[in-house]
């Protein structure tokens, strides 16, 4: 076991007891993420489009 898998593990572990302490608050966020994240793409979608299509 080296120390960056060690590292990972105690990361993970803390991100699970995060999540278990904060799960309602977490999920708010979570929501309001991705709301955000949503109304930030949706004007962008023709362009991310054009671009899909262009690289292809």
């Amino acid at each position: 076991m080296t120390a960056q898998h060690s590292i990972t593990y105690v990361l993970i572990l803390v991100i699970i007891m995060l999540l278990v302490l904060n799960i309602k608050l977490v999920q708010v966020w979570t929501i309001q993420m991705l709301c955000q994240l949503l109304l930030l793409l949706f004007p962008a979608m023709p362009v991310i489009y054009k671009i899909i299509m262009w690289g292809m």
